[in-house]
Formats: structure tokens, sequence, C-alpha cells
């Protein structure tokens, strides 16, 4: 990235798994993963996947102290091109992406693979 290039804002909202000990995951906000999958998922053990909105409304918001290292992993993975602004929640689906229209191709390896499907 050229040093005066101002990097692209990806917002995130990080979610808490309702376990004694919660698994926290950030939604990449504006990235479908798939049609079955429209949320483009991260976290620092699996990385990118996808999740659907019934996996999201079964999480609550996670506190900032749960999600405050997530968030310094995702920012250095994702620096210096992109800058992380932590959102409350997504947007309403009415709004969402259609992943009809938004979805790339898979490529080949994915597709053999089964990847995205």
């Amino acid at each position: 990235m050229n040093p005066t290039t101002t990097p692209q804002i990806q917002k995130v909202v990080f979610r808490a798994s309702r376990r004694k000990h919660p698994e926290i995951t950030a939604v990449l906000i504006g990235q479908v993963h798939s049609r079955d999958n429209p949320l483009t998922v991260w976290d620092s053990q699996s990385g990118h996947g996808g999740g659907c909105y019934e996996w999201y409304y079964s999480t609550r918001p996670a506190l900032p102290s749960e999600y405050s290292e997530e968030l310094k992993k995702l920012r250095r993975q994702y620096a210096p091109e992109y800058k992380i602004q932590v959102m409350q929640r997504i947007p309403s689906v009415r709004n969402a992406p259609t992943p009809t229209t938004e979805i790339q191709p898979l490529s080949d390896f994915a597709q053999r693979e089964g990847i995205g499907e």
C-alpha cells in the first residue's frame, strides 16, 4: 500500500457464543461469504469462514473486555490496508447485500473442494 493511501474501513461486529467460556467471532459487515452462509466471519483460531443469520441470532453481543484480544489480532492481520471499525450490530437483513448479485464466482479449487456452497 502506498504510504499516502488512506486505508479502507472494514466494519465488524463481535459476537460471543452462549457458553460458560464464550468463543468470540468477528462478523465482517458488507462481505458476503456464500448463498447458504451470507455472513463472512473471522476468529484467530479458524480464520475466515461463513455464518448464517440463525447463527448470528444464537449468539450475543460480545463485551469489549471479551473481544479486545481478537480485535488486536484482526487489526494486525488487516493493517495497513484496512482500518477496523467496531459496530454494535449488523445492518438489518432488509439492507443486507444480496448473495445472488454480490458473490464472486468460486475458484476451480473451491468448486472441487465444495468450499462456499
